[in-house]
């Protein structure tokens, strides 16, 4: 025991780059399990392996670590994983490292196909290894750890998951971490001192001729709010992978909410060395001790996303959905989110931190896109978000959403139209429905809810200036019609008897026009004796408030699952 207690201690010591050098002497401890060379799949007649080294007697389900070898997409082996391998069984892990098809013969997206395989793979074969599939995390170095990183940014997304088996299975990894991959290969010529060379035998051509592969495989572009908490670690003077690609992958994470911590590492180069590595390996471990040895089985709210789904025939990108569900749902109340942009840009994609916070708070989240002017008027706007509530309401319960307890929010040109949709039930009646399904909204910063009155304020401003008037503002955006204007302002639809649920209405608290708009609604809908609350954000602006939902110390999300919270009763 003691010789056994020595060895740990010294594997304990060795980096990770010692490790991989170390490959070819390994040394097995007597209560330790390796095998090598165990097939999870065959496309191609490659016969793809996994090495796996795991305590020999556990009394409980084991968390697992997953490890991705680099070698540019061309080279590399799984067997350089080994020591590792060892050294996290000797800490309680399940470890295995796995082989995956190489550039020039096999190209993106082979080598992701054949991850997730993996993945799925120890899920299928959970019990016989004594791992617990909730708790599988993934680690890799440069190419490697490029795909640790998709992995994590691409549980749900079926394009990726290729046809090698097990599809009972999910492919979702509960944390990543990421030893200096890149995140977006658009941006690594000219950065990389073999980009020109690697990334065209990997993708099949460069930037100019294969660009779309260039987009389709940065993970940087998959971030959403249900990709797996990760660690970054990267140095700031590596050759190979930028360092700015850690950054921006990090700023992306921490923008949709995800969980990321990244170690910056001064000074060093791609593959980290003696002092460097120490910190990096030491990280690592303790990142996966937290997300993983030390983490409820299952962790947190786990995340599901369904994107893209049309609500309509007609096959416009824009008249779609995505859906943001906890695993096992059943019959949650649903947030019903529309984008702002002016009614001319804005995507449903853009969410931030609030599809993650309203799932961990028990709801359902639905992000709809909507048709944009000038390519239809403003009514075929609002009869678009008319029948993706008609869509949500006859499907979220495949989805574990409750079709009769749907809460309306929206942000700037989206707070006009959940307002809209809320108070004139035209526009529901039109698709079969009535305001009853909707028991709460919250329009967020609106300047829109009394058309005219935006357009005399925003003109006269100008006028009493002697600015010209804008080209594109509220008055064309709306017709250049004062019938119109009139028709489109929710504020003159309001009456007691049509069933209008309770608003909070969020607003900058200095904001003149979104202040003023808020107030003119609050007061309209009490006069009818109605419930309405107005809620003034301090120390932020028009954006900030929008981004900030989902915060935990954030006022205005405190106010809204207050407010919700009654809502629901």
């Amino acid at each position: 025991m003691a010789a056994l207690r020595k060895f740990f201690s010294a594997l304990l010591c060795l980096t990770i780059a010692q490790l991989i050098a170390a490959g070819a002497d390994l040394n097995v401890p007597e209560n330790i399990l390796f095998e090598s060379g165990i097939e999870y799949a065959n496309p191609d007649n490659q016969h793809l392996q996994l090495n796996i080294a795991r305590p020999k007697k556990s009394d409980h389900l084991l968390p697992c670590v997953l490890c991705i070898h680099g070698g540019g997409f061309r080279a590399g082996n799984r067997d350089a994983y080994n020591p590792l391998l060892i050294n996290l069984a000797g800490q309680g892990y399940v470890a295995a490292s796995t082989s995956y098809r190489l550039a020039p013969k096999y190209q993106f997206p082979a080598a992701i196909f054949d991850v997730k395989a993996a993945v799925r793979w120890l899920k299928a074969n959970a019990s016989v290894y004594h791992i617990d599939p909730d708790r599988i995390g993934v680690t890799g170095d440069s190419a490697g750890g490029h795909l640790a990183q998709f992995l994590g940014v691409t549980a749900d997304v079926k394009q990726f998951e290729g046809d090698e088996g097990n599809y009972a299975q999910s492919s979702r990894v509960a944390c990543v971490v990421n030893r200096y991959g890149p995140s977006d290969f658009t941006k690594s010529y000219g950065k990389s001192v073999d980009a020109a060379e690697v990334l065209p035998l990997w993708l099949g051509g460069n930037l100019d001729t294969a660009r779309e592969k260039h987009v389709l495989s940065s993970p940087l572009n998959w971030v959403n709010p249900a990709a797996a908490p990760t660690l970054i670690l990267h140095g700031t003077d590596d050759k190979y992978v930028a360092y700015e690609q850690g950054v921006w992958m990090r700023d992306r994470l921490k923008s949709c909410g995800v969980h990321v911590e990244m170690l910056t590492l001064e000074g060093a180069g791609h593959g980290f060395k003696g002092a460097d590595a120490e910190r990096a390996d030491a990280a690592m471990f303790a990142f996966f001790d937290r997300e993983l040895k030390n983490s409820a089985a299952g962790g947190p709210t786990k995340l599901t996303v369904r994107r893209d789904i049309p609500y309509t025939q007609s096959g416009d990108a824009r008249q779609k959905l995505d859906i943001y569900a906890p695993e096992g749902a059943t019959n949650f109340p649903v947030v019903f989110w529309i984008h702002g942009g002016g009614w001319q840009t804005g995507d449903r994609a853009s969410v931030q931190l609030k599809p993650k916070a309203f799932v961990e708070k028990g709801f359902v989240f639905v992000s709809t896109g909507y048709r944009l002017l000038p390519n239809v008027e403003m009514v075929d706007i609002f009869r678009d978000v008319a029948k993706s509530v008609h869509w949500v309401h006859d499907h979220i319960t495949q989805y574990g959403g409750d079709p009769n307890r749907i809460l309306v929010m929206g942000h700037s040109a989206g707070a006009q139209l959940a307002a809209l949709i809320s108070i004139d039930d035209r526009y529901l009646k039109a698709e079969g429905l009535s305001l009853g399904i909707i028991k709460g909204c919250v329009p967020v910063d609106g300047d829109t809810y009394d058309i005219p009155a935006i357009i005399e304020t925003a003109e006269t401003r100008r006028r009493v200036h002697g600015l010209p008037q804008a080209k594109w503002g509220h008055r064309e955006k709306f017709g250049n019609d004062p019938a119109k204007h009139t028709d489109y302002s929710s504020v003159n639809h309001v009456t007691k008897d049509q069933g209008i649920p309770p608003f909070l209405i969020l607003h900058v608290a200095d904001h003149p026009d979104t202040g003023a708009q808020a107030e003119h609604l609050e007061a309209v809908l009490k006069s009818a004796g109605l419930q309405a609350k107005r809620f003034a954000a301090r120390q932020t602006d028009h954006s900030k408030l929008n981004e900030s939902l989902g915060l935990p110390d954030d006022p205005p999300t405190k106010a809204v699952f207050e407010f919700v919270a009654d809502a629901l009763k």
